[in-house]
């Protein structure tokens, strides 16, 4: 029920944000890349995404990405003291966040972005998860952009381990962006 509410007031916002600004609502596809900076079990991590940007302004817009992620393992054995992994490796992940994007100027934007990822598979469960980043979107014909962008996230993965521990990630994004 959580969720339905959040979409719901995103939605809401959306509408009102759209019909406030002169500017044109943007969509993309991606391809993500996540790689752990912390000690932790977990290994790499790719994914696809979609991202909806709904201008306030002509520098803010609300951000909503729904994405697909597959976090494998990490194959050195020094993590070996975390006790034995569940045996679904890799992870599956759906994951939805929602945030805001501020464009410094044409070309970069910082954002920051927070929601939930959902392990699916055996044993389904969620977690938060938050980031904070940077990127550019390249012009290559008035309405079509190369999105490229880096970001630090971070996942509270208490649901998952049987000990509390925090899951640090460097990643990646290149993506296509379309502005109607």
């Amino acid at each position: 029920m959580k969720h339905l509410s959040f979409l719901f007031f995103f939605i809401s916002a959306a509408i009102f944000a759209n019909g406030q600004s002169s500017n044109k609502f943007a969509a993309g596809v991606g391809f993500d890349a996540l790689l752990p900076f912390n000690a932790s079990p977990y290994g790499s991590a790719t994914g696809v995404s979609a991202k909806f940007e709904i201008p306030l302004s002509s520098q803010w817009s609300l951000t909503l990405t729904p994405s697909y992620m597959v976090q494998k393992k990490n194959s050195s054995k020094i993590f070996d003291y975390f006790g034995p992994l569940p045996s679904d490796f890799p992870y599956k992940f759906v994951v939805l966040k929602a945030g805001v994007r501020y464009f410094i100027n044409q070309l970069l934007y910082l954002e920051t972005e927070a929601g939930n990822a959902h392990k699916i598979g055996a044993e389904s469960k969620n977690t938060l998860i938050y980031s904070v980043g940077g990127g550019v979107t390249l012009a290559v014909t008035p309405h079509n952009y190369l999105d490229i962008g880096i970001r630090l996230e971070n996942e509270p993965r208490t649901a998952f381990f049987h000990q509390n521990h925090f899951l640090n990630q460097f990643g990646s994004r290149i993506g296509y962006r379309y502005k109607f």
